[in-house]
C-alpha cells in the first residue's frame, strides 16, 4: 500500500513539475510579434530629399527628448511611387530600436509620423 501511494505522489509531483517547467520555457521564449513594415512595397529614394523635407526631419530630430537625439543615428529615405515621400529615422535606446517614420505628401507636407520599436539589440 505504501508503495502505491509513493508512486502515485511521485507520479502526480513529475507531471506538476513537468507542466510548470513547460510554461516557464513556453512564456520565457515568447517574442512579441513586431508591427507590420510602414513602409512596405516603397522604394529606397537615391536622392536628398528638397530642403523643405530636410529643414522638417532635423527639426523633428531636434525635438526629440536628449536622450533620443543624441543616438539618431541612421536616416534613410523612401519613395512610393505616388510623389510621397519617407523619412527612416533610427534611434538604438535601451535595448531597443526605434524607428521615426516621417510621411511627406507630393507637396512636402508632413502628412503622417509613425514610432513603433522594431527589434531589440544586447546593451
Amino acid at each position: 500500500m505504501k508503495m502505491t501511494i509513493k508512486k502515485t505522489t511521485y507520479t502526480i509531483w513529475l507531471t506538476f513539475l513537468t507542466l510548470v517547467a513547460a510554461f516557464v520555457l513556453d512564456a520565457g521564449c515568447a517574442v512579441p510579434k513586431a508591427p507590420p513594415n510602414p513602409l512596405a512595397g516603397w522604394k529606397v529614394y537615391v536622392h536628398e530629399p528638397n530642403e523643405t523635407i530636410t529643414q522638417n526631419y532635423k527639426d523633428y530630430i531636434a525635438k526629440l527628448p536628449d536622450e533620443e537625439r543624441k543616438y539618431a543615428g541612421m536616416i534613410q529615405y523612401f519613395e512610393d511611387g505616388s510623389g510621397k515621400i519617407a523619412v527612416k529615422i533610427e534611434i538604438p535606446l535601451h535595448g531597443s530600436w526605434w524607428q521615426h517614420i516621417l510621411i511627406y505628401d507630393q507637396n512636402n507636407n508632413r502628412i503622417n509620423t509613425i514610432k513603433y520599436a522594431s527589434g531589440s539589440y544586447r546593451s
